[in-house]
């Protein structure tokens, strides 16, 4: 039988006694009905899971818990995966980032790219975004049964991402065209664990985002003759690389 799981923050763990917050608290006594004795597992957001006992189980009071064993990595990958997604409207980007998380990624990167429909330049618009976004993998999280929340950075511009690639990571750049390679060409059994996907907008990468991904030797790579939507390409890009590492 699988415990239920609870996000808990790690600062509210002291010992083996663990307190959920209100939020989680309500959801454990007012939708799961749980009571004393009951066995959950908490999830830090760090990459360890708790399997602890209610001792505590009261209206309006806050659930706390004693811990009976703790796990390293519960749910994790191997892997680490950054995805680089380009940002689209409406909702589009929150199924981006629920995907991601169910599929293991560590961290995601929204891109503001130069075809792009979406252009960030409020700062309170972006932290809303960034607000949501977190909510929305803190819920695929605790639904997948990872112990991992990814790190969602701010709204990224496309060339800024490139001054960060890193050299020691395969990086890969998605976009349909007969000089990308097929994603079946590329070697992924060389052990190599660090992986950066990079996906475009709607309207996809401009002439100039795609030389700047070549002056930093990403790999080109298109997934045949059909174009997929935004909110579907990345899930299957992912789907498939995590497939080939091995993590599925």
């Amino acid at each position: 039988m699988n415990h239920p799981i609870f996000y808990v923050d790690p600062n509210s763990i002291v010992g083996d006694n663990v307190e959920l917050n209100k939020t989680e608290s309500h959801h454990a006594l007012s939708v799961m009905r749980l009571s004393v004795g009951d066995m959950i597992i908490t999830v830090d957001g760090l990459g360890t899971a708790h399997r602890g006992e209610i001792v505590l189980a009261k209206k309006n009071k806050l659930v706390q818990l004693k811990i009976h064993s703790s796990v390293r990595n519960f749910g994790e990958t191997d892997s680490i995966v950054t995805l680089a997604a380009g940002l689209s409207t409406n909702s589009k980007f929150d199924t981006v980032i629920e995907k991601a998380t169910e599929l293991g990624v560590k961290r995601i990167i929204p891109l503001i790219c130069l075809k792009g429909k979406v252009k960030l330049d409020d700062p309170k618009r972006i932290k809303t975004k960034q607000t949501r976004y977190n909510k929305i993998a803190l819920a695929a999280m605790k639904q997948c049964r990872r112990s991992y929340l990814p790190e969602i950075v701010a709204p990224t511009t496309f060339a800024d991402l490139m001054k960060q690639v890193d050299d020691e990571s395969l990086n890969l750049i998605f976009h349909p065209s007969h000089q990308s390679q097929k994603l079946s060409e590329i070697d992924f059994k060389d052990n190599r664990k660090r992986v950066t996907i990079i996906v475009g907008p709607e309207s996809g990468f401009s002439d100039d985002e795609l030389d700047l991904a070549s002056d930093k030797n990403i790999i080109s790579i298109s997934l045949g003759d059909r174009i997929l939507r935004t909110e579907t390409a990345s899930p299957s890009i992912l789907a498939i690389i995590m497939n080939l590492l091995g993590e599925i």
